[in-house]
């Protein structure tokens, strides 16, 4: 009887760590799906933007300048999130 006791509370313990890895993973990749689903708005926001010319970020330093081209890097922040964006001048 002891045996048969102390079998079924080990697998109780190992039921219950399994369920509470496949509840966290559930979490976790809801999680990640909502993160890329606010990345992908946030980047077609800002193509959008910049394919309008409605903003034209905040210009930071050092430009490179490459023969006659100059590179130029500007800051854009759009919900939430920070890209770099490098435009070719010149």
């Amino acid at each position: 009887m002891v045996e048969v006791l102390i079998a079924f509370t080990l697998l109780s313990i190992i039921l219950l760590m399994f369920s509470q890895g496949i509840a966290f993973a559930t979490k976790a990749e809801a999680n990640a799906t909502d993160n890329r689903n606010a990345a992908d708005q946030a980047m077609a926001s800002l193509q959008q933007k910049l394919a309008e010319g409605t903003d034209k970020g905040i210009q930071v330093s050092p430009d490179v300048t490459i023969g006659s081209k100059t590179i130029v890097p500007y800051v854009y922040t759009e919900n939430d999130y920070t890209y770099v964006v490098y435009r070719v001048e010149g």
